[in-house]
């Protein structure tokens, strides 16, 4: 774009083959990586240790990452996802002490649930959140 790498893919400094993009062409972000010692697939947007915050959609902390783990939750605490792009993914596990509140982006849905509603994950469960449109995400929830 313009003279500026936004993508690179290959053996980046070692044997596992790796895709990394950037929005700006100076700072990169790895995005997939396939193991050469065993084959599989590793996401490389992943987060830990995050802490739920807010009692509202507006207040709830920003998911940003592909694979989110919350560790501490708060009563009525929560996380907000971003605005979906159809055939996305994103991981949520709650590995804090309450249920988590995660909202759609504003004017979005999750499951059958009505706009800007926050879908429930209880203490130790997680969640795959799979984008099926543009407004809507839909939630697989663990057993």
């Amino acid at each position: 774009t313009g003279f500026s790498a936004r993508a690179e893919f290959g053996l980046l400094g070692d044997d596992n083959f790796t895709l990394k993009v950037s929005a700006n062409g100076s700072a990169f972000f790895n995005a997939l990586k396939m193991l050469a010692a065993s084959g599989r697939v590793a996401l490389k947007a992943n987060a830990s240790g995050l802490t739920a915050a807010g009692t509202t959609q507006g207040t709830a902390l920003a998911i940003t990452n592909q694979t989110n783990e919350f560790t501490t939750v708060a009563a009525s605490s929560g996380g907000i996802l971003p605005s979906p792009e159809q055939g996305e993914f994103i991981f949520v596990q709650n590995s804090g002490a309450n249920a988590l509140n995660v909202y759609p982006a504003t004017g979005h849905s999750i499951n059958a649930l009505s706009a800007n509603t926050a879908f429930s994950i209880a203490a130790g469960k997680n969640a795959i959140f799979w984008a099926g449109t543009a407004s809507k995400w839909y939630a697989n929830l663990s057993a």
